[in-house]
């Protein structure tokens, strides 16, 4: 047993599935409690007719759309794309050039997206051209989280699909060195953080990466 075990307020699987609809974006596969989380298992089986690369990346949020007055994507065409507020500060949120932004729970697929932030203003967040899939208004639900790759790792043809094909484990140490292994591995993650996954080419119109994170809160 590990020397001082740490009490879990409670325990639940999550469940994510990949499919061709979210092309290559990001997708919310847990969500930490107010505590935060640990992470014990996660799992992944794929239909993919090849093998595919799945990135994982772990974020926080930091503005949320409800606190934005109104939040607006702006296309720019060929010049930048934007994220502009009529209320609260990007600055006092904490956003700096050089963050990666991965944004959640936009009404429009194609802004659910992550970017490079090449500018910061109070009001107005700046990327590259082509960031943005569509000028649009936020929804309240809407967040933007600033988030880091956690590892990108291929998921073999049939994983956890065919008998004698095992799925695929992504709290192998050898893919996130120093992940805590007293007595089990597991992976810690802070407050309210998110843990996102993306395949790394696009699924056909049959195809599946079914991703199962199972963890606790504190």
């Amino acid at each position: 047993m590990a020397s001082s075990p740490i009490f879990i307020g409670s325990f639940e699987n999550q469940r994510l599935c990949l499919v061709a609809g979210h092309d290559i974006r990001p997708r919310l596969g847990w969500l930490a409690g107010t505590s935060g989380s640990r992470i014990h298992l996660i799992s992944g089986a794929s239909s993919d007719s090849g093998a595919n690369s799945v990135t994982m990346y772990v974020g926080s949020a930091l503005t949320l759309a409800s606190a934005m007055g109104v939040g607006t994507f702006v296309d720019g065409g060929g010049g930048s794309d934007t994220i502009t507020r009529t209320t609260g500060s990007f600055v006092d949120d904490g956003w700096k050039v050089g963050d990666r932004v991965l944004i959640q729970d936009a009404t429009t697929l194609s802004n659910d997206v992550t970017g490079i932030l090449t500018g910061v203003a109070a009001t107005t967040l700046t990327f590259a051209t082509s960031t943005i899939g569509a000028g649009e208004v936020m929804p309240s639900t809407c967040k933007l989280y600033r988030a880091n790759i956690l590892s990108v790792q291929e998921v073999a043809i049939t994983a956890g699909t065919v008998t004698g094909t095992a799925a695929h484990d992504f709290l192998d140490p050898t893919d996130i060195p120093g992940l805590d292994a007293s007595p089990d591995t597991y992976l810690i993650l802070g407050p309210s953080e998110g843990l996102f996954f993306s395949a790394g080419t696009l699924l056909g119109a049959a195809e599946r990466i079914d991703i199962l994170v199972s963890g606790g809160d504190y």
